[in-house]
């Protein structure tokens, strides 16, 4: 949902909190990967998307593009100590 949110729709948590009718704890609970969205949920943000006339892939939900996982990415560095560390 980080990357739908962030570089799909281009809006804050906030706002998609109001396109889900959710608050912004369970926007972010979505993209912590802490809670799913429900299917009504995806629907809504498919809905706000086709709206936008925003290209639109339902792979988006159960995808996510390498280059847009940033909390999966700093879990790894962390768990890699230093390596290659430069002064």
């Amino acid at each position: 949902m980080h990357h739908i949110r962030t570089s799909v729709l281009k809006i804050s948590q906030k706002a998609m909190a109001e396109i889900t009718g959710r608050d912004q704890a369970t926007v972010s609970r979505w993209e912590r990967g802490e809670l799913e969205p429900s299917r009504d949920d995806m629907e809504r943000v498919r809905s706000f998307a086709r709206s936008r006339h925003l290209r639109w892939n339902d792979k988006l939900f159960f995808e996510v593009p390498d280059d847009d996982a940033p909390v999966l990415r700093r879990s790894r560095k962390h768990s890699h100590s230093h390596h290659g560390a430069t002064a």
